[in-house]
C-alpha cells in the first residue's frame, strides 16, 4: 500500500510538473506545448509524449498527442477533473487521488535552493532551482529551470499548487519565472524513475468558453 501511494504521488507530481508552466492567464487565454519523457532505470519507458494545454481563468484543457481521441478538463476552482472520450462522446469524473495523499503531504518536507547555475534552453535564458522532498521516508528530487524571459503575469501557478495539494508545487511557486524544463526523480519499488518535461511552445490566444466545458451531448459514465 505504501509503494502504491508513493507511485500515485509521483504520478501527480509528474502531471503537476507538466502543468506548472502556467504562471498566469489573461482573458484571451494561454496555449503551451511540452515534450515529456519517462525513464525507468535509465531506459525510456515508451516513446516521448507531446502534451498540449489550454488555460483560461480557472479552467484547463490537457491533451496528449499519443491519445488524440481523449482529453482532460480540470476545473481548479471546483477541484474537479473530467476525462473525455471524443469517439464515444462520454465523460467521467476522475478519482481525486490527491485527497488520499493529503495527510501524507502535510507530513512532507521540502527544501529548495537556487543554485546560481544558468543556461539557455530552447530560446529562453534559464536559472536552476533544486527542490528536495521527503514523503513517508521516500526522497524525491526536482530540478527546475525557470525563465524570466517569458512575460505572462498572474497567479495560476498558485492555483495549481492549491489544486495539487503538493508542498513541492507551493515551494516552486515562490520563485519567479516560467518552468521551461523540469526533471523529477525518485525510486519506486526498487526502480529509479525520472521524468523530463521541456517547454517547446507558448503563446497567448483566444479560447472559446465551450472549448473548456464538457459538451452538452456527452454522456457521463462511471469512473
Amino acid at each position: 500500500m505504501k509503494n502504491q501511494r508513493l507511485g500515485i504521488l509521483f504520478f501527480v507530481l509528474a502531471v503537476c510538473c507538466i502543468l506548472s508552466g502556467i504562471k498566469s492567464v489573461s482573458e484571451e487565454g494561454v496555449f503551451f506545448e511540452k515534450k515529456s519523457q519517462t525513464f525507468i532505470d535509465g531506459e525510456p519507458a515508451g516513446p516521448s509524449k507531446i502534451l498540449r494545454v489550454w488555460v483560461k481563468g480557472n479552467r484547463l484543457r490537457y491533451e496528449n498527442e499519443n491519445e488524440k481521441d481523449k482529453y482532460v478538463l480540470i476545473l481548479m476552482d471546483k477541484g474537479k477533473t473530467y476525462e473525455l472520450d471524443k469517439i464515444n462522446k462520454t465523460f467521467k469524473k476522475s478519482l481525486n487521488e490527491t485527497d488520499k495523499l493529503k495527510e501524507a503531504n502535510e507530513r512532507s518536507m521540502v527544501i529548495s535552493k537556487r543554485t546560481g547555475r544558468k543556461k539557455k534552453i530552447e530560446k529562453w535564458n534559464c536559472y536552476e532551482v533544486v527542490l528536495d522532498t521527503t514523503i513517508q521516508g521516500k526522497k524525491m528530487k526536482a530540478v527546475c529551470w525557470l525563465s524570466e524571459d517569458i512575460h505572462i503575469s498572474s497567479n495560476i501557478m498558485e492555483k495549481i499548487a492549491k489544486f495539487s495539494q503538493m508542498k513541492l508545487m507551493e515551494e516552486l511557486a515562490k520563485f519567479s519565472g516560467y518552468p521551461v524544463k523540469m526533471i523529477l526523480e525518485s525510486t519506486l519499488q526498487g526502480k529509479h524513475v525520472k521524468i523530463i518535461s521541456t517547454l517547446t511552445k507558448i503563446s497567448k490566444e483566444p479560447i472559446k468558453a465551450n472549448f473548456l466545458k464538457v459538451p452538452f451531448d456527452y454522456n457521463e459514465v462511471a469512473p
